[in-house]
């Protein structure tokens, strides 16, 4: 298990006035409990909580060091919660739980579909409501995974035939500023989620999102009713059935990177075969420039 280190200082102020001030400063408000010892307040800086999400072996469900600022205290532990404002989509505070390494820790873990129904495929939505497990296992035996990159494609912009700018040739993502977007929910995919989001903050704005789904389909679905538009990688775009007008975004808005994750620990042939296989067929893929209208930034 990889070790990931946090640092944190402890708070010793608290209230409504003095949290806000801590997030201007770009600091989230926290709370440490749990193993056996008292509660303490803290604060911790924002990006730090965002590197130690995207370095660990297992995003927001790692186990890590939290380290005390200033001293030569310590921990194991991991984020229980973490509140998000509802407009910014930002961390407001979170949650830490200390972890003992020799004892079971009770971990949430995301429930992942694969294939597709026949439903889905005669133009059904599919819905599922257990869309998170419980396990509890020990710290040290929840199993790290090795991702392998396979494709990567760029990002457009989907919106309605009908939407009032679908037949407009000159564009620019400025010109979607007022506009109503719907969105992959964050607590779903939160790189994802920041990813597109940073990409309209380059055209100096920040999307209006009225609505969020757990469902790639359902956000066709609801672009293609007009309810709003969103960005997404070319290929799921693409492979819809749906009524869509797609326009490619700048290309220094980057790639939509696809990989395949498996448990380090696995040992099936047919495994490095097929992530051998879809390497193959990503490389032949990566790189086609879009045939859509293409949009600048402003």
């Amino acid at each position: 298990m990889a070790e990931v280190t946090l640092e944190v200082t402890r708070r010793e102020r608290s209230g409504k006035e003095y949290a806000k001030k801590l997030r201007q400063d770009n600091k989230i408000p926290a709370v440490v409990y749990g193993g056996h010892k008292e509660p303490v307040a803290i604060t911790v800086e924002r990006k730090a909580v965002s590197d130690l999400i995207q370095k660990s072996d297992h995003g927001i469900r790692s186990i890590f060091l939290l380290k005390m600022s200033g001293t030569d205290q310590q921990r194991h532990a991991m984020i229980k919660d973490m509140q998000m404002d509802p407009i910014s989509r930002r961390m407001t505070h979170i949650d830490f739980v200390r972890v003992v390494m020799d004892e079971v820790v009770r971990v949430t873990v995301p429930v992942h579909l694969t294939g597709s129904s026949i439903g889905v495929k005669e133009g059904g939505i599919l819905d599922w409501q257990m869309r998170d497990l419980h396990v509890e296992c020990l710290p040290n035996a929840i199993p790290g995974l090795t991702i392998t990159p396979v494709h990567s494609e760029p990002f457009v912009l989907v919106m309605s035939p009908d939407h009032t700018l679908a037949r407009v040739k000159k564009l620019s993502l400025a010109s979607f500023s007022k506009e109503a977007f719907v969105a992959y929910g964050q607590r779903w995919a939160p790189e994802f989620y920041e990813t597109w989001v940073d990409i309209c903050a380059r055209a100096s704005f920040r999307p209006r999102i009225v609505q969020e789904t757990a469902e790639m389909d359902t956000l066709l679905a609801l672009v293609s009713a007009d309810i709003g538009v969103a960005i997404m990688p070319e290929g799921l775009a693409r492979r819809s059935n749906r009524a869509l007008t797609i326009k490619a975004l700048p290309a220094s808005a980057g790639q939509s990177q696809m990989a395949i994750a498996v448990a380090k620990t696995h040992n099936n042939p047919l495994l490095n075969n097929l992530i051998s296989l879809a390497t193959e067929v990503g490389k032949k893929q990566t790189g086609r420039s879009s045939k859509s209208d293409r949009i600048t930034y402003k």
